[in-house]
């Protein structure tokens, strides 16, 4: 019985900067049927054996992104049905059954449709779109199940296998892509008693000034499970710009050998893997390459080699797929496949297309720009929970946690690249002592610099920093990533900028305190209205809040006196309350008082005979052991003021009445009454500028010249009349 080894390629993407040729390339064994235009997609290839029954499944896996097409292919001798076999090459139909829905192949144009062997028997190449676009078996990207039967060739001696090549979009995405996915049949085994090769498939592309990797996927028909020596196959390699050579690999004396730059990249790739062979990437040669090659060591010389291999065999058709370096300038990459054994080895193989997926390196992607972000947070405890701001002891330990990450994409999903080079200065203020690190990267702690180094984009990097509390107060710890080698969309690494999204801050607070005073006069907070030998009552209230305004924990309240020295306008009777006062200092002492707790004193005193008409009693925090957050403590009254402060105003009346005696001369009997000139305050008259006394005096001698002139007027009439 006849066996005979074949590849069918599957599709081809290229990932960078590049230009799309607005034709799709061909060449005689494949032709293209789909070329990416998003730029931003990529493909997957799956492959089932059908060889004996035409019968097989295919678990597709949920995919990477948006369903964008999918394509089936497949390969062997003429199906028997509706046409019988045409030896002279004309066309061939092939129909197989996927879910239960007919399917009816395609086959390419031209020589990609079929591959004459110097046989009788002509092999083909079928296609159907399954896709979005066609039959819609596959529509999305979920996961789903493609039951295929009904493949029935030469009684299903040559009905290998079949290949699903599905392209996904991946936007947004790092770089542009091109993807291109292409079917078709190239027989290389010659079959009388000498090796074979494919034609070269080619690939062409913008060049870039980077290197970067390309990633093939090859379906090859007719690797024989019964098989029991190395097939001897091999791929070959070339990538270049400028004009393409003819042939990679000579097979004229035997053994294949490189040529025009040529490199054998892998060796043995499609047996199976209980045969007695190894597959090996970038071999080195058996035979010695052309005089002048420029890498006669083989491929492990070369700036295009193989750097990852997989493959996934089933009885007479084997999945493989192939990571390639293609170096900077170079603007095409070509592949050919060589047999090394005739017939009798039962070697031989046919290649259409070949899914190729040509993806930029680190180098390219991080000539995106970037966006590092800095996180700071702070906790008592090695473990968290972190938070803004803590409160600790003098003393005790604080926790310093850092997170940077480099984002992957913008905010309006612009993708982004990776960052290199990162680090982070974190220099703790006076009053704290970072002693110890500990997470990603390295901490120099004598510099405060907190080296990362690269990031890749969605990439975190975090630390934590120990530290001592060593004095009282509130202290504010910043952190700024200081350097990175790309452009940041919205940040300038090592500025300070406190708007910026790369810096942040946490805070401490040892021992810290918010003591607010308030003080009243029977119960109210003046101004009051009162008379000489009222009796009034002062409190004076002192709060150790428990919070700031934003929520941060204050400490407790040690050593607290409050400053409250009665004006002389008043003596005190008694007090009553919290803590003690002295009253020939005015100094209430409370002593300790808990955070969220408060203090009274209720102090009562009469109002002098002598008192002021206005006068202020002011109340002030004297002293504490802790810093306050917003005052301080015996400075006096302050602009703007403070809130460890408060006064309270008492009035008296302006005018207060008493009993003078008021005698006139006017020859009539003498009268008493009020005068309403009285004394106020000791005496004092409000705002007239003269004495009560002298007032008094000028009326008295008012009224005597009156009546002196009502005399003098009398007499004056009496002279008159006695003249006339």
């Amino acid at each position: 019985m006849r066996k005979l080894t074949r590849v069918l390629a599957a599709v081809a993407v290229v990932a960078g900067s590049l230009s799309i040729p607005s034709t799709p390339a061909s060449a005689d064994g494949y032709i293209t049927l789909y070329r990416t235009t998003s730029g931003c997609e990529t493909v997957l290839d799956f492959g089932v054996g059908l060889r004996g029954t035409g019968v097989g499944t295919l678990e597709v896996p949920e995919g990477p992104g948006e369903l964008v097409a999918a394509y089936v292919e497949w390969a062997g001798y003429d199906d028997m049905t509706p046409d019988e076999v045409d030896t002279a090459g004309g066309r061939a139909d092939s129909t197989l059954t996927i879910n239960g829905v007919e399917v009816v192949g395609v086959q390419p144009d031209g020589d990609a449709g079929y591959a004459p062997n110097g046989r009788p028997e002509m092999w083909f190449a079928w296609y159907a779109d399954i896709g979005p676009t066609g039959l819609g078996l596959l529509a999305d990207s979920g996961a789903t199940t493609l039951d295929i039967s009904g493949y029935d060739t030469a009684g299903g001696q040559f009905s290998n296998g079949l290949s699903l090549m599905a392209v996904y979009s991946l936007e947004p995405c790092d770089v542009p892509s091109l993807v291109e996915v292409r079917t078709g049949i190239d027989y290389y085994w010659e079959g009388l008693g000498a090796e074979g090769i494919t034609a070269p498939l080619i690939y062409d592309f913008a060049p870039l000034d980077t290197d970067r990797t390309a990633r093939f996927f090859l379906n090859h028909a007719g690797t024989d499970s019964s098989q029991t020596s190395c097939r001897g196959d091999a791929i070959w390699l070339l990538a270049g710009s400028g004009d393409k050579p003819d042939n990679i690999v000579d097979v004229s004396t035997g053994a294949g050998v490189g040529i025009n730059g040529g490199v054998e990249a892998v060796d043995d790739p499609f047996g199976s893997d209980s045969l007695p062979c190894t597959l090996e990437i970038n071999p080195a040669p058996d035979v010695p390459y052309e005089a002048g090659h420029p890498f006669p060591g083989g491929a492990s010389e070369a700036p295009y080699r193989v750097v990852d291999f997989d493959r996934h065999f089933e009885p007479e058709w084997t999945s493989l797929g192939f990571t390639v370096v293609i170096p900077a300038g170079a603007s095409w990459v070509m592949l050919q496949m060589e047999s090394e054994a005739d017939e009798r080895g039962e070697s031989g193989a046919s290649l259409g297309g070949g899914p190729f997926v040509l993806s930029p390196t680190q180098r390219i992607i991080r000539d995106l720009d970037i966006d590092v972000e800095l996180t700071k947070q702070v906790s008592t405890a090695a473990d968290g929970p972190f938070t803004d701001e803590v409160v600790g002891a003098v003393g005790g330990k604080v926790f310093w946690e850092l997170t940077v990450q480099a984002k992957s994409e913008s905010p309006e999903g612009v993708v982004l690249g990776s960052a290199s080079g990162v680090t982070v200065t974190d220099i703790a203020p006076a009053g704290v002592t970072i002693t110890g690190a500990a997470g990603d990267g390295s901490v120099n702690i004598a510099t405060g610099v907190w080296t990362i180094g690269d990031l890749a984009a969605g990439a975190t990097a975090t630390v934590v920093l120990e530290s001592t509390l060593d004095a009282p107060g509130r202290f504010v710890n910043v952190a700024d990533v200081a350097t990175h080698n790309e452009t940041d969309i919205d940040s300038t690494p090592g500025n300070g900028q406190a708007n910026e999204d790369d810096d942040d801050s946490a805070a401490v607070s040892a021992s810290l305190v918010d003591v607010e005073l308030t003080k009243t006069v029977d119960g109210v907070a003046g101004p009051v209205d009162r008379e000489i030998g009222d009796t009034i009552t002062y409190e004076v209230t002192a709060l150790a809040k428990a919070t700031t305004d934003d929520g941060v924990a204050l400490s407790d309240v040690t050593g607290l006196t409050v400053s409250d020295v009665l004006p002389s306008s008043v003596a005190l009777v008694s007090t009553s309350g919290d803590g003690s006062y002295d009253a020939a200092t005015g100094v209430w002492t409370i002593g300790d008082l808990a955070a969220g707790s408060s203090a009274s004193i209720q102090m009562v005193v009469t109002i002098n005979s002598n008192a002021q008409l206005e006068f202020v009693n002011v109340a002030e925090v004297a002293s504490h052991d802790q810093p306050d957050i917003d005052s301080t403590p015996g400075n006096g009254p302050q602009t703007p003021p403070e809130d460890d402060d408060d006064s309270v105003t008492v009035k008296l009346p302006s005018v207060e009445p008493t009993e003078v005696e008021n005698t006139t001369t006017t020859g009539g009997p003498t009268t008493t009454g009020p005068n309403t000139t009285g004394e106020v305050g000791g005496g004092e008259l409000p705002n007239t500028g003269a004495e009560t006394g002298r007032l008094s005096w000028i009326g008295i001698l008012v009224l005597i010249l009156g009546v002196d002139m009502i005399i003098m007027a009398t007499s004056l009439d009496r002279l008159r009349s006695r003249r006339q």
